[in-house]
């Protein structure tokens, strides 16, 4: 690639952290954000909730998931220290969400019939106004002054990695010099548990066990990440320091059912392998993968099927590890921060643990880090990211 996106900032907001140096220290210390839930609503009353989160200044009538955006953005803006003289239409916004403002939606339902007109208006259209899949990245946006182009791909839980890939394509394809990528979620709500919970998918007790044996699901996680992309050039122009460049993507479809992936692993084995061919680097420079790894039973061994048939011999000499026990399942964000996480630990050298393991299931041999971080030298890492209706997602970073 002539033109690579290089990721110069990042902003969080999650269950563990709202602040890079809190959040890489529950990371790193395997701190987990899940808690119980003292809403009785909740089917399962477990998980990573973000406490204590002041809305940003001008954002208290929006939606939870365009708050958490909106502070990200801010802070992945500083983070960068990016300079005030980029050209506005220049800049981009590439933000998904799986569920959107669904917390919005279903207050509209609920005072739908309460607030008619005309009194009722204002709000009715504030809380409409809110639903849009497409609100986060029009507020990041306005809020930052970013006048060029936007995306906003719906790709469930695979939503997060798109909308980094889609920003890293506006900087190969010259539509861009900056954008502001990643993902929102605030759907820790009745509806949403209650949907995961009748998929059994949902932890009973919020533990969240990546490849152990007695996995039993994942908790629900809320908050945003955000990447601020560069032109490597540009970057390296105006003296800012990286964390890493994206060297490789690939979205691909499994196509194999609405909530079920190819049991082979054979369409994510081949995303990785174009991942990696579109990346220029061979499977055994690949040093740490942050794996989708949700805990659930089928889903943890097609995805450790998936890297055995892409690294072949090499699959002993990646380190792997998950870290939804910790952020919980952030769901359409959950690739944009696992992809901020594998730029986190390129930049420290340090790949996280994968907590709650303690009884390895033998199918899921691969080389997990788990227990405690572990300080390697780490030159390319590999986020997964899988989605409801075999939406893939893969993401190479290196150091440059």
């Amino acid at each position: 690639m002539n033109r690579r996106a290089a990721i110069t900032g990042i902003g969080i907001v999650s269950a563990v952290g709202s602040d890079l140096a809190s959040f890489r220290r529950a990371l790193y210390f395997g701190r987990s954000g899940v808690r119980r839930i003292n809403d009785p609503a909740l089917p399962v009353p477990y998980a990573a909730a973000v406490d204590g989160f002041v809305p940003p200044t001008g954002s208290a009538r929006s939606d939870r998931s365009v708050q958490f955006a909106i502070a990200a953005a801010r802070a992945a803006v500083a983070d960068a220290r990016l300079h005030a003289g980029i050209c506005p239409e220049r800049a981009g916004v590439s933000i998904a969400s799986s569920k959107g403002g669904v917390a919005s939606v279903c207050q509209l339902r609920e005072r739908m019939a309460d607030l008619s007109p005309p009194t009722g208006r204002t709000v009715l259209a504030e809380l409409f106004a809110n639903c849009w899949p497409s609100t986060p990245a029009a507020a990041v946006a306005a809020d930052l002054g970013f006048r060029g182009p936007t995306a906003v791909p719906v790709a469930a839980c695979a939503a997060g990695s798109h909308a980094i890939i889609d920003a890293a394509l506006m900087i190969e394809r010259d539509e861009a010099d900056v954008v502001m990528a990643g993902a929102t979620e605030a759907s820790i709500i009745p509806l949403i548990s209650a949907g995961f919970a009748q998929l059994g998918v949902l932890a009973p007790d919020g533990v969240c066990r990546p490849f152990d044996r007695d996995r039993r699901g994942f908790a629900i996680g809320e908050g945003a990440a955000m990447l601020l992309l560069e032109h490597v050039a540009d970057a390296r122009a105006r003296g800012a320091g990286t964390y890493a460049e994206i060297a490789g993507h690939v979205r691909a479809a499994d196509a194999t059912g609405i909530v079920a992936l190819d049991e082979t692993g054979g369409s994510v084995a081949s995303a990785i392998t174009r991942g990696l061919n579109r990346a220029g680097i061979e499977p055994g420079a690949v040093g740490y993968i942050n794996a989708h790894a949700t805990g659930t039973r089928l889903n943890d061994l097609i995805e450790t099927r998936a890297i055995k048939a892409a690294f072949g011999p090499h699959m002993h000499s990646v380190a792997v590890s998950g870290t939804k026990p910790i952020t919980g399942h952030l769901l359409g964000a959950a690739g944009a921060i696992e992809t901020a996480i594998c730029a986190i630990a390129l930049r420290d050298q340090m790949i996280p643990p994968t907590i709650n393991l303690r009884a390895r299931d033998p199918e899921c041999d691969l080389d997990l880090v788990c227990d405690a971080a572990r300080p390697a030298a780490v030159h390319a890492a590999m986020n997964l990211s899988f989605g409801f209706g075999g939406q893939i997602g893969v993401v190479i970073l290196t150091t440059g």
